[in-house]
């Protein structure tokens, strides 16, 4: 079986995760302790030395779910469609 390779940059980048802790008042300690994983992996996905695709879905739903609830507007890249299925 061969899998087709996703050759687009994961969302949000790790810029845009520091950007967006910056804008809630949050810390990169706040966002690792929400999704339940140690703050070295959250340094690694801000390093841009994990894909981590899954995590980075989660970290865009629960970063946007922080905007709405501090009155912000939700950046494009944290607006996550979700996937038809046939």
């Amino acid at each position: 079986m061969s899998r087709k390779k996703n050759n687009q940059a994961p969302k949000p980048t790790g810029k845009q995760i520091r950007k967006a802790l910056i804008d809630i008042d949050q810390t990169p300690i706040d966002l690792a302790k929400a999704m339940g994983v140690s703050a070295y992996y959250i340094r690694e996905i801000y390093a841009e030395r994990r894909a981590a695709r899954e995590m980075r879905k989660k970290i865009a739903a629960y970063l946007a779910a922080q905007y709405r609830r501090n009155g912000y507007p939700v950046p494009n890249w944290a607006t996550i469609k979700k996937e038809q299925t046939a």
